[in-house]
């Protein structure tokens, strides 16, 4: 369980960003459900951007919780739709040379 995170949603999902990005080990399922029923999808997102802007999360880790979340999120203050826009890029296939 990580360290105390409180305060407001905004400063929670800075929290768990922080957390988060302190160790792959820190990325385990429970703790990314934890901090998803936090702070809300839309924050959740934010918090995932944050770890991928920061190179703080594998691509296989990003892609199977943003593909959890969109169903879930809608674009916010908090997560505009072209913050939605560069996750879905970030997790989108590069496709292989021939």
């Amino acid at each position: 369980m990580p360290r105390s995170i409180v305060g407001s949603t905004d400063q929670r999902a800075e929290q768990w960003a922080q957390y988060l990005a302190e160790s792959r080990e820190h990325q385990t399922p429970k703790n990314l459900l934890i901090c998803k029923q936090d702070v809300g999808p839309s924050h959740y997102a934010n918090v995932l951007l944050t770890l991928h802007r920061s190179k703080n999360i594998l691509k296989t880790v990003l892609r199977t919780q943003v593909e959890r979340t969109w169903p879930d999120a809608t674009p916010t203050a908090e997560m505009p739709l072209a913050a939605w826009d560069e996750l879905q890029k970030a997790i989108k296939p590069k496709p292989r040379r021939a």
